[in-house]
């Protein structure tokens, strides 16, 4: 982990794929250290923000637009995408009644599609796609 001020501002950087050793040339005592720091890190996300933010979500306090406006409002709160399953599955329970969950819920179907309609573009030529 690096904490430098750049152009007059604090930045803090580390390195999240610390567990993979891929190319560290670092002492072992520093990469122990980064992969604590990213361990404890992680575990605050999970039992801290997202919570809140499922919380939010539930009392209807954050009321998403659309998948793009639920994605800005989790990426503000430092989650990623890569969540959105979970904190779903956090909403079901009133799901009827859940805009909430109708839009966490679209926008794992149009990640999903986007992944799938992928596939197909790659193998058209780039002149059909006009």
């Amino acid at each position: 982990m690096r904490c430098v001020f750049l152009d007059g501002e604090f930045d803090l950087r580390y390195n999240p794929d610390i567990h993979t050793n891929i190319g560290s040339k670092d002492p072992e005592e520093d990469v122990k250290h980064d992969q604590q720091i990213v361990q404890d890190m992680a575990l605050f996300l999970s039992d801290s923000v997202i919570v809140k933010f499922v919380y939010e979500l539930k009392t209807m306090t954050q009321r998403p637009l659309d998948a793009i406006h639920l994605t800005d409002l989790m990426h503000g709160r430092g989650i990623n995408v890569r969540y959105l399953g979970g904190i779903t599955k956090s909403l079901e329970e009133n799901q009827e009644k859940n805009h909430n969950y109708a839009v966490c819920l679209s926008a794992i179907v149009t990640r999903a599609a986007k992944q799938v309609f992928k596939q197909y573009i790659i193998d058209i030529p780039s002149q059909q796609l006009g």
